[in-house]
């Protein structure tokens, strides 16, 4: 029998950051065909991937990821609007990535998953007129030790992503109140 399995935990909470004014499309991107199928993989020697045979992801790792981090960024209440590339709406700002990584690392009796992605925060400008790199960075986390098996990977890949997800909404208010408060002192002169 085939089990279907997905993420799941809280998204994170944020105290102390005030709301910005601000909108947010996010889109994250494969970047090879492993993250972007179903399969649930799992590392026992280096250079070797292999697949659990009855399970799979309910979704590519590619879509979960998404989803999870537009879910965070919503909830977060740091953000006008977080809208996923499906959606029709241009946002001045761009959250663009890679997911490199996302698997079970074994190591023994347990395995812990292990998750890394890089991404780029973009200012297109008003109507899309520029584009400016407001930063690049990646992310990576690992779970925590668990059983090695499909369910296990995923209790352990739901904390990596919480892990990433946490420092990675900090870090793009972060970037988007100092692009929010230079863009009000630039026009301030005039």
């Amino acid at each position: 029998m085939l089990t279907d399995y997905t993420l799941s935990y809280d998204p994170p909470a944020f105290a102390g950051l005030a709301p910005l004014a601000v909108q947010l499309n996010v889109e994250i991107q494969g970047a090879n065909d492993l993250v972007n199928k179903t399969d649930v993989l799992y590392q026992q020697k280096p250079f070797s991937l292999n697949a659990y045979t009855y399970d799979r992801w309910a979704a590519s790792p590619v879509t979960l990821v998404q989803t999870f981090l537009v879910r965070d960024l919503r909830s977060s209440g740091l953000f006008e609007g977080v809208f996923d590339y499906r959606g029709n709406l241009r946002a001045r700002y761009l959250l663009t990535g890679t997911l490199e990584e996302f698997h079970e690392v074994d190591g023994g009796e347990t395995g812990h998953g292990r998750l890394r992605i890089t991404v780029s925060l973009l200012d297109l400008g008003e109507r899309g007129g520029g584009q400016t790199l407001l930063f690049q960075r990646s992310y990576a986390a690992r779970g925590p030790e668990g059983p090695q098996d499909a369910g296990g990977l995923a209790a352990s890949m739901s904390e990596a992503m919480r892990k990433v997800s946490a420092g990675l909404v900090a870090d793009v208010h972060a970037a988007l109140e100092g692009a929010v408060s230079e863009g009000a002192s630039g026009n301030s002169g005039g």
